[in-house]
């Protein structure tokens, strides 16, 4: 016979607070410990789209136009590098929710007072870590081909950056949740990524491209998340696109608290 878990009603369950929040990080701390190794290519990735992507474009287009100015290309490319970095780390949300799930933990969580906000917190530590970390690499390279970038626009890019990911891990864990065929699930997040990527303004500038380009890029989240970004390192500072980062950050993380309400917490993954 199949075992259940219910449905679980997380109004009527005990409120952890800042304690679930700290539960779940440990729990995440412990499982990042575990399989420490694998955190080495992440390393790699920003070293890789910098060195031998952005820099080959550099060589034969040195500035683009960005609000009317022109910009170093390695400048104006840095951000779109993070917004990648950013989407990326959703694949970890999906990884560590979809155990949850799988193994009745997301359930246990929830069942001793875990809210869907301090789960989703929880969740995303690591990869609001793994963003610092690969961010202060990138920008580091960056100083060798004459980047200059100001530390308060270091920090409130990534400040933004971490607003993105709360956005694309509350997404995840959405898109986990809701879609009990892995099989399934994993074809939508494949055929997701790579258009949301070429569809945002990460390696061009949406000044003059096409008005088709400029119509999708206008319904793509990414697209507010890298210019956001972009206005911090380049002390251009969009507050039409800052708030609609947030704006979007608020909606998803509301959204996740009205489905789990009544969740399916289903052990049939297949």
């Amino acid at each position: 016979m199949e075992k259940k878990i219910e449905s679980i009603d997380l109004g009527k369950n005990s409120f952890l607070g800042v304690k679930g929040i700290i539960a779940v990080i440990t729990i995440e701390l412990q499982a990042f410990w575990n399989n420490r190794n694998t955190v080495y290519a992440k390393f790699l990735e920003p070293i890789i789209y910098l060195l031998f992507l952005v820099v080959g474009i550099r060589s034969s287009n040195h500035l683009i136009q960005f609000k009317g100015e022109s910009v170093d290309y390695i400048l104006f490319s840095v951000p779109g590098i993070m917004a990648i970095l950013v989407i990326r780390l959703m694949s970890h949300t999906i990884y560590r929710s979809t155990i949850d799930r799988r193994w009745g933990l997301m359930a246990l969580k929830f069942l001793n007072g875990v809210t869907p906000i301090s789960y989703i917190l929880g969740l995303s530590v690591y990869p609001i870590a793994m963003f610092i970390v690969q961010s202060t690499l990138l920008i580091i390279l960056s100083l060798f081909f004459g980047i200059t970038i100001t530390l308060s626009g270091f920090i409130l890019a990534l400040a933004f950056g971490a607003i993105a990911i709360l956005f694309w891990s509350t997404l995840g864990v959405i898109i986990t949740t809701s879609i009990h065929n892995y099989q399934q699930r994993d074809l939508i997040i494949s055929l997701m990524v790579l258009p949301l990527i070429f569809t945002a303004p990460t390696f061009f500038s949406l000044d003059n491209v096409p008005t088709y380009m400029k119509v999708v890029a206008f319904f793509n989240p990414l697209t507010y998340q890298t210019n956001s970004i972009r206005s911090a390192l380049t002390n251009q500072v969009s507050l039409l696109e800052m708030s609609a980062t947030i704006f979007l950050s608020i909606i998803v993380l509301v959204i996740f608290i009205i489905l789990s309400k009544k969740i399916k917490l289903l052990n049939n993954e297949h």
